[in-house]
C-alpha cells in the first residue's frame, strides 16, 4: 500500500462482517479497543487522513478524541442524519421535519462536528438492476437543509443513488456526492460545473459480486455503468476522491482502502494523472470539511 493515502469514506465504528455483533459490542459504550485496533492498522499501513460517515453509538466521537495520538488526520459528522422511517437508522439519528433536522445540526454543533452528512436516498437494488431502494428527500428539501448547514458553516456530505436525485442533491448545493450509482453524462457534467466532489465508493459493490444472495449478472452491469461514468468523469476533471466505505458489508479496514485505489487505477489506467486528481481532490475534502 502507499504511503500518506486516504479514505475519504469509512465508518470507524463497523466491521464490514457482522453488524448484529458489532451493534452488540457498542450496545453499552463505544468499545475503545475496536476503535484503537482499527486506527493501529491504519497508521501501520501509512493511511494519513480518514473522513467518516457517522454512526449511532458515538464511536465516531470517541474515535475524533483518539485520532491524534496515531497521527491520523480524521474528520466526522458524528453521526448521519436520516428523514424517520427511511434508509440510515443504522449509521445515525432520524428528523420528523425541519425543526428537528434543525436540532440535529445544533448537536453536531455541540459535539464539534467536522461537517454534516445527510442520507438523501437509499441503495441499489442488487437483484434490479436501476432500482434504488428509496429517494427520501426531495429537491426543495434538500435546498433548505443543505443551506441550513452551510449558514452554520458545515460543508454537506451527501449519501445518494439514482440519477433524478443525484441532480437535485448537486443543484442544492451537495458539497461531496458519496457513492453517486447511476448518474447520466449531464449530471457528471453538472459536477463538473458546480465543482463538488465525487466519492464513488466502488468497493462495497466490486467486493459484494462475490458474495452469495445477489444477482451476479446485476452486479457486474452496476459495476460496469459505475466503471464507466468514474472513466468519463475523470476525463471531464471532476474531483474523484477514494473512498471505500470501510466497515460496510464486505469492505474491511485497511484493506478497502488499499482495494479502493486498485479499483480507481485500474479504471483510468493513467496513474500519473489519477494521481493527481487524486492527492488534489483529498486536499479539497481536507479544507472543505472542515467546520468553518
Amino acid at each position: 500500500m502507499r504511503t500518506n493515502i486516504a479514505d475519504c469514506h469509512c465508518h470507524i465504528a463497523l466491521d464490514g462482517a457482522d453488524y448484529s455483533k458489532i451493534s452488540q459490542l457498542h450496545k453499552e459504550i463505544p468499545n475503545e479497543d475496536f476503535i484503537r485496533a482499527n486506527f493501529l492498522a491504519y497508521a501501520q499501513k501509512g493511511v494519513s487522513f480518514l473522513r467518516d460517515g457517522g454512526d449511532k453509538w458515538g464511536c465516531s466521537s470517541l474515535a475524533k478524541a483518539l485520532s491524534f495520538e496515531y497521527g491520523i488526520d480524521y474528520r466526522t459528522p458524528h453521526f448521519a442524519i436520516h428523514k424517520k422511517g427511511s434508509y440510515g437508522s443504522i449509521l445515525g439519528r432520524s428528523f420528523e421535519d425541519f425543526n428537528e433536522f434543525k436540532e440535529l445540526v445544533s448537536k453536531v454543533k455541540n459535539l464539534s462536528g467536522d461537517f454534516v452528512k445527510i442520507m438523501a436516498s437509499g441503495i441499489m437494488d442488487f437483484n434490479t438492476y436501476g432500482v434504488i431502494s428509496e429517494c427520501s428527500l426531495t429537491g426543495m428539501d434538500m435546498k433548505d437543509m443543505f443551506a441550513f448547514c452551510h449558514d452554520f458553516g458545515y460543508a454537506v456530505m451527501v449519501h445518494v443513488n439514482g440519477d433524478k436525485q443525484i441532480k437535485e442533491a448537486l443543484l442544492a448545493g451537495a458539497d461531496s456526492i458519496e457513492h453517486g450509482y447511476y448518474m447520466n453524462e449531464d449530471t457528471l457534467h453538472l459536477m463538473k460545473d458546480l465543482d463538488a466532489i465525487w466519492v464513488p465508493t466502488i468497493a462495497p459493490v466490486a467486493l459484494l459480486t462475490k458474495e452469495s444472495g445477489f444477482n451476479s449478472k446485476v452486479m457486474e452491469i452496476i459495476l460496469d455503468n459505475h466503471r464507466k461514468n468514474i472513466k468519463k468523469a475523470l476525463s471531464m476533471g471532476v474531483h474523484i476522491a477514494p473512498g471505500s466505505d470501510a466497515g460496510s458489508f464486505g469492505v474491511a479496514h485497511v484493506t478497502g482502502a488499499k482495494k479502493e485505489y486498485e479499483f480507481l487505477y485500474d479504471i483510468a489506467q493513467d496513474k500519473e494523472r489519477l494521481g493527481n486528481i487524486i492527492t488534489e481532490s483529498v486536499e479539497l475534502i481536507k479544507m472543505r470539511f472542515k467546520k468553518a
